[in-house]
């Protein structure tokens, strides 16, 4: 597992590289008609802090069959009752 220190050093990396991707976006669009703000990009950032908080939790994994984990998992739904 990562340290708290390396978690903050990728969070604070990922929110100065979307910085730097979202100024250019803006500088960029071609449509300048209807050009880019800021606030265009409120859904990624929500996703980008998500991203950054679970960098420091353990990742999820379900075991192997060798170690006691389910040999079979069924990817059919359920029927409906």
């Amino acid at each position: 597992m990562a340290s708290k220190q390396e978690c903050d050093k990728f969070a604070s990396e990922l929110e100065r590289r979307f910085q730097e991707v979202m100024q250019w976006a803006i500088e960029n669009f071609p449509d300048q008609g209807e050009p880019l703000s800021a606030s265009d990009f409120a859904d990624v950032r929500k996703e980008l802090s998500r991203i950054g908080a679970l960098a420091g939790r353990p990742a999820k994994r379900e075991p192997e069959p060798s170690e006691g984990g389910p040999q079979y998992r069924s990817l059919n739904p359920a029927p409906w009752p």
